[in-house]
């Protein structure tokens, strides 16, 4: 009898460790997750600095949209399109092992339009208009929303993340150290939270005009 409750504890203790290895393992992708987020929101601020540059200098037209009122360089839709392809486009490639570059371009360009979209549509329910960018003088637009040659380009984008950088993404997380992990997280959360309410607090306090 002593034996057979030995053994029950020993299985519910097994249980019981497996149990915080599954939530230390969800937990450490989530931090994952959001550092992506964090990391690609502020690449695609840079991205739109070096693309509005290149418009200014070389083709002879300003093609920079003004960010929200705040004090880091933070484009949320570029995260967001970040974690997208991680949740979604990845999972695609990893599974249907048939599924070319072609194929991961047309998917990438599909999901990463739908996010820009959802993010136009939110913004604009939430301020009533679009400020930060609008695609109503190019052709093929919806709504001035997304259009399609824009589009079609994210499909790169979409294609060089998945291929190149999620993959060597992958690398350098496995060699952080979870306590460095954390401190990374809560460094770029917490300057997230702050950054976000200091754009509410610009916008609902009418400080600067969108």
């Amino acid at each position: 009898m002593h034996m057979r409750k030995t053994e029950a504890e020993v299985e519910n203790l097994k249980r019981a460790q497996g149990a915080v290895a599954a939530k230390r393992s969800r937990s450490q992708y989530f931090m994952k997750l959001y550092i992506c987020f964090w990391g690609f929101a502020v690449a695609g601020v840079i991205g739109e600095a070096i693309w509005g540059f290149i418009n200014y200098n070389i083709r002879g037209s300003y093609g920079f949209y003004p960010m929200a009122p705040t004090f880091m360089p933070l484009a949320p839709p570029y995260g967001i399109g970040a974690v997208a392809l991680v949740l979604i486009v990845c999972p695609m490639v990893k599974k249907f092992k048939r599924m070319n570059i072609f194929a991961t371009y047309l998917v990438s360009a599909a999901v990463l339009a739908l996010v820009e979209l959802t993010s136009a549509l939110l913004i604009t329910a939430v301020l009533g208009k679009n400020p930060f960018w609008s695609y109503k003088y190019e052709p093929y637009n919806f709504y001035g929303m997304i259009e399609l040659k824009n589009s079609l380009l994210f499909g790169v984008v979409g294609v060089v993340f998945v291929y190149l950088i999620y993959p060597r993404a992958r690398k350098i997380f496995k060699r952080v150290p979870e306590k460095v992990m954390k401190q990374i997280f809560w460094f770029t959360f917490v300057t997230y939270i702050l950054d976000l309410g200091f754009a509410i607090y610009n916008i609902l306090g009418h400080h600067v005009k969108l």
